[in-house]
């Protein structure tokens, strides 16, 4: 894991407390930090808040840290972003359609380019 990785997965903890419990569980679980299965675990958190319409806050701070790693240029960042959030968002219509409003433009098109959403 590059430390652009590790160091964007620490922001993203951090613009984001509600996301720090599933941080402690997965090294917990995992016995390290596994970026891509983490960020597999944040996406499945972010579809079932939306399905509960939980007040979007926090969602809104999780989604501008991603964009911001994607417009960042590391390949290793960006491909996390793609492969293990936006990846994990095809076919979860209710869960896009809730998100859009608060996406930035390199989301969309990651989402548009990966889930032809």
């Amino acid at each position: 894991m590059s430390n652009h990785v590790a160091d964007f997965v620490v922001r993203l903890i951090s613009a984001s407390p509600e996301l720090a419990s599933i941080h402690r569980q997965h090294i917990a679980d995992q016995g390290e930090l596994l970026p891509h299965v983490l960020m597999g675990e944040i996406t499945t958190l972010v579809i079932a808040s939306t399905a509960r319409s939980e007040p979007a806050e926090w969602r809104a701070k999780l989604l501008q840290q991603l964009e911001s790693g994607l417009e960042s240029g590391n390949s290793d960042v960006a491909e996390l972003v793609g492969v293990s959030f936006v990846e994990n968002l095809c076919g979860e219509n209710a869960a896009v359609e809730a998100l859009l409003p608060t996406m930035g433009n390199a989301l969309r098109k990651e989402l548009k380019s990966i889930c032809g959403i």
